[in-house]
């Protein structure tokens, strides 16, 4: 498990050498069926991240959010430090 950064409100999401695999912000717009890279998931509820695309200068992400509703949306995120 990743450790957290109590001083950064941001999630720690995946290594730092996964995380620059990332295509970068808005790249995927013009794909018809963007592929999401990383897959995260509460077990105790229904909520799951999809996420496609990643900066990790900005610490920005941006992906399908399945909960309650699904959203597509941008996303604080940090990488390991």
């Amino acid at each position: 498990m990743l450790a957290r950064d109590p001083s950064n409100p941001a999630h720690v999401f995946t290594s730092d050498d996964v995380a620059v695999s990332f295509p970068s912000l808005y790249s995927c717009q013009v794909a018809e069926e963007p592929v999401a890279r990383l897959k995260s998931f509460t077990p105790d509820s229904s909520w799951t991240w999809c996420l496609p695309e990643y900066d990790p200068e900005q610490r920005l992400a941006f992906g399908l959010v399945i909960g309650h509703t699904r959203a597509r949306t941008r996303l604080l995120l940090a990488a390991r430090a």
